[in-house]
């Protein structure tokens, strides 16, 4: 059975301070928070069917957490870790984080945005290689749906070649506040699906402001690939009013 959980992945920037003639140099900032949604699922379910009738040791009792990285490029290496650390998150203030529009801690699926005109794409390739676990019970694993989430929010596809574009800083963001949140989940429906969204925003285009991406795979028969569901949408800068 895999356990109930929810990430929030979010991302900003913070510009260093550099001698003359240095070139500039950007930190990424990078806060990784694991929520445990066994005790919300557990609840749920004993509305639904009664204490009696849910097994207390079937749901997962784990600490909800919190990791915090700081990143730099150098010699040619994009993200090396300059500091990490881990912290615990208390419940008292978990039930008050947002995930994307989500209670952070709530047992109800991630949805999409209703206001959004959600389009839907091409889903994304799952046949890639990787130093991590990329499949687990016919889906992929949230490392996985997060690489593919990253891809499709910040690659570009260039003769049938994807060619990752980074991120560049962003206008009218304070240092170190973050501008793409990403949110995946895994266990609250079928044991065997998982979904991620991202919104990324303050782009640095002159027509879109947000872009929202929601990817959504469930297994299908043995040995064969998950099914995936890919939609997209976009937010504009809104347009100023003239007299």
């Amino acid at each position: 059975m895999i356990s109930p959980v929810r990430y929030r992945i979010r991302y900003g920037q913070a510009p260093l301070p550099n001698p003359p003639k240095a070139t500039r140099l950007t930190v990424s900032l990078i806060q990784v928070d694991r929520f445990n949604l066994g005790p919300a699922q557990r609840t749920a379910l004993e509305q639904t069917h009664g204490a009696d009738n849910v097994r207390a040791d079937s749901f997962s009792d784990a600490r909800h957490v919190s990791w915090r990285f700081a990143m730099r490029p150098v010699m040619g290496t994009t993200a090396m870790t300059e500091a990490a650390s881990r912290a615990e998150i208390p419940q008292a203030f978990a039930e008050n984080m947002d995930c994307l529009g989500t209670p952070c801690t709530a047992a109800a699926p991630l949805e999409s945005a209703p206001q959004l005109q959600w389009q839907p794409a091409e889903a994304p390739d799952t046949d890639f290689q990787a130093e991590y676990l990329t499949e687990q019970n016919g889906i992929p694993s949230a490392a996985a749906l997060l690489n593919l989430l990253l891809v499709e929010a910040r690659a570009a596809r260039r003769n049938d070649r994807i060619t990752w574009r980074g991120v560049e800083p962003r206008e009218g963001v304070a240092p170190g506040a973050p501008f793409i949140d990403i949110v995946i989940e895994t266990g609250l429906g079928t044991e065997a699906d998982i979904a991620g969204m991202v919104r990324d925003d303050h782009l640095m285009d002159h027509l879109t402001r947000t872009e929202w991406i929601h990817l959504q795979a469930a297994a299908t028969a043995p040995n064969q690939p998950p099914a995936m569901q890919l939609t997209r949408a976009q937010v504009p800068w809104p347009t100023p009013e003239f007299d």
